[in-house]
């Protein structure tokens, strides 16, 4: 999107074929200036991940790089990019681009687990929006949770998960994140009715 975009794209070099990019703008605000997103998918069509990547271009004073964000250190380096855009943004990238498989969903209101999950559960997990904190040594930190659907074996019947997330940055602008799952195999009020009884 923009006047800029086609360049941008052009510097995302070479993707795998029948690729399809797209310019991503995360909910959580506007990009610092220089810094581009964009979601690569190719064929054939698959859940989740499997076709998934992000791209992100860097411009400044040195020149044009481009980071594959299903690597660490250049998911890390741009999220201390980022940092400053606020906890939203900083959650919203790594619940996009920071692991494999099913799409995970960041929780900021209540009203973002729909009916994927029961309200009251999500209530009773403590689901919240990104919190940001600053340690005493001036490292931050960003906590969240994200929720993602899956099929279970052996019915196949969709399930929700939730997992817990914190994100840090040193005073050195080192960036890491762990997850740890919080729940597994949480009725879906969407789902619970598939197939009849």
């Amino acid at each position: 999107m923009g006047h800029g975009s086609q360049p941008q794209i052009t510097a995302l070099g070479r993707l795998p074929a029948g690729a399809t990019v797209a310019p991503y703008a995360p909910d959580g605000g506007p990009l610092p200036p220089g810094i581009a997103l964009f979601d690569v998918r190719w064929p054939p069509p698959g859940p989740g991940r499997a076709r998934f990547c992000g791209r992100a271009v860097i411009e400044d004073d040195v020149g044009v790089s481009v980071l594959d964000l299903r690597q660490a250190s250049d998911l890390g380096r741009l999220l201390a990019l980022v940092w400053d855009c606020g906890s939203d943004c900083v959650a919203e990238l790594v619940a996009r681009y920071a692991r494999s498989g099913p799409f995970d969903i960041l929780v900021r209101v209540e009203s973002d687990v729909g009916d994927a999950l029961d309200r009251s559960v999500a209530r009773e997990l403590g689901l919240g929006p990104p919190e940001s904190h600053t340690a005493a040594d001036g490292g931050r930190s960003v906590s969240f949770h994200t929720f993602h659907l899956r099929p279970e074996p052996p019915d196949q019947v969709i399930r929700a998960g939730v997992d817990a997330w914190i994100v840090t940055m040193s005073p050195e602008g080192d960036v890491e994140w762990a997850v740890r799952p919080v729940a597994r195999r949480l009725e879906s009020p969407r789902y619970a009715v598939r197939g009849g009884g």
